[in-house]
This record gives structure tokens, sequence and C-alpha cells, in this order.
């Protein structure tokens, strides 16, 4: 009987240890698996992780480009801006910027101020769309002096001075063999206008070209209204040297204003621009080459 006794509690003994050790891997099983499924349960709530931005270092190539004209009568120093970016140096009466590549697309900004107080107060602010893969020249025409305009309400609906006007330049354009492109634009605002006049619409300006050289062929650019720049193609003019007139009205004809000279090189493009005052006798033609 003790035997069978003593057999009997080693054996309860037994099964009391099995349960202990049971209990404890279970119990260590189901820890480790709550930790675990914490432990992803956090992991999931964390931010996925992104490199940090970094500032872009060099200008976007939009293949699009501008340059600025000084056009005015009499704003003798005018600092052109794209932006809030200074483009060149400032402009004497009819000097130009080589182009510059535009800083974006879109709604550009043009602003031109007047280097040591040419415009005082009125600073010169424009928007214009910049299209992709396209060329532009910004003329600063008028006066310094052209009046400021009112409504009949008396509320000013033009500061006067200067303005803005941007001009697309089609540098693609196919040219005759053995020919270059000349265009004209008008930007003299009292042009044929007498000193006694209260008139403030100019007439219109044409211009002709005799030669080349010593030869009798012209061309001509008839009729140009003030600051009309509904056509801007070039035309093809024979590559040469030319003499070049500027006349007040619709016709090439009587006495010219103002006069230059131009070489023409094929497959080169000019733009011709007359600018300054027939009043005050300052009138000139200057030229622009775009290529």
């Amino acid at each position: 009987m003790a035997v069978a006794a003593g057999s009997a509690l080693h054996l309860q003994l037994t099964d009391q240890n099995d349960f202990v050790m049971n209990f404890k891997v279970e119990t260590l099983l189901t820890v480790a698996a709550s930790a675990l499924l914490v432990g992803t349960l956090i992991t999931g709530c964390q931010d996925t992780g992104y490199p940090d931005p970094q500032p872009v270092t060099t200008p976007p190539n939009t293949s699009s480009k501008v340059l600025f004209v000084n056009a005015t009568a009499d704003a003798n120093s005018l600092m052109p801006y794209l932006e809030n970016t200074a483009v060149g140096n400032a402009l004497g009466l009819g000097q130009a910027t080589n182009y510059v590549n535009v800083p974006y697309l879109g709604s550009l900004q043009f602003r031109v101020k007047g280097a040591g107080g040419t415009l005082g107060t009125n600073d010169l602010s424009i928007k214009s769309t910049i299209l992709t893969g396209s060329n532009y020249t910004a003329f600063v025409t008028d006066s310094t002096t052209r009046p400021f305009v009112t409504n009949a309400a008396n509320l000013t609906t033009d500061v006067g001075g200067v303005r803005l006007l941007v001009v697309n330049d089609p540098l693609s354009q196919t040219l005759t063999a053995g020919s270059g492109g000349v265009r004209f634009f008008h930007f003299v605002p009292d042009a044929g206008l007498p000193a006694s006049s209260t008139a403030t619409t100019p007439l219109a300006l044409s211009i002709k070209l005799t030669g080349p050289g010593s030869a009798t062929s012209t061309t001509t650019i008839l009729n140009r209204a003030y600051r009309n720049v509904a056509t801007t193609a070039f035309s093809p003019v024979a590559a040469g040297a030319y003499k070049v007139d500027v006349y007040t009205g619709s016709t090439a004809t009587g006495t010219a204003i103002t006069s230059s000279t131009l070489t023409v090189e094929a497959a080169k493009l000019y733009t011709l621009y007359a600018n300054g005052s027939t009043r005050r006798k300052t009138a000139v033609v200057n030229r622009i080459q775009h290529n």
C-alpha cells in the first residue's frame, strides 16, 4: 500500500509540474505574441520615410527668351527686370539687352525702373504670357511726360508716362535664299504733330529701304500706326547695304523725318523701329539684330 501510495503521489506531482510548465510556456507565448502585435501596430502608425526636399539650384530649361529695348522718346536711363531679377545694365535711348532665358513659363512680370530717378515714382510693371519655345522683345515706349488719363468720375485710369509692349519674335521664320528679314515698328509719340497742335494721336509712319549698293531697287513697309504690332513677321529683303528713310504718313514719299543705313545679311533678322520726337527734332530709326 505504501508503495502504491507513493506511486500515486509521484504521478500527481508529475501532472502538476506539467500543468505549471505548460501554463508558463503558454503565458510566455501569449506575451510574445502581444508584444509583436503592439510592435506591428506602432510601426504601422509611423510616417513613411521620404528623402529631405532639396532646393532647385539650376534655372529651368524653358527654351524661351526675352530682350528689352528702350524705345522711348526721352527716358534716358531704364533698368529692366524679369520678375525681381535685373536684366543686363541700365539702357540709354535706343539701347537693347541681349536675349535672356525666362525664369519660368506662363504669366511673367516685366518691370522697368527709372535708373537715377528717370521715372520718378512711376516704375512700370505688366504681366505677359510666355509660351515654351518662343522669343519676345519687350519695348519700353512713349514719353516720361505722357499725361495721365481720368474718366468721367475723375478717377485716374492711366498714370501716364512710359509703357511696355511685349512682341513675339518669330525667329524660326523661313526666309528666301540670299535674303534677310526686316520688320518695322512706330514708337514716335508725336509723329507729324506740330508743336502748336493740341492733337495727341500721332500720324502713321512708313519706311523705304533703297539699295542694295548703287542699285535702285527699293523695299517699303508702309502705314505703320503708333505702337501697332499686329504684324510681327519679318519681310524678306535681299542681302546688301541699304539706305533707310522714315516718312510721316501712309506712303514713303515727301521729306524723310530721319534716315540711317542697314546692311542686311542673308538669313539674319532685323527689327527697325523709330523713336524720339518729331516736335523736338530728335526722331531716329534704330535697329535690333535678332540672330
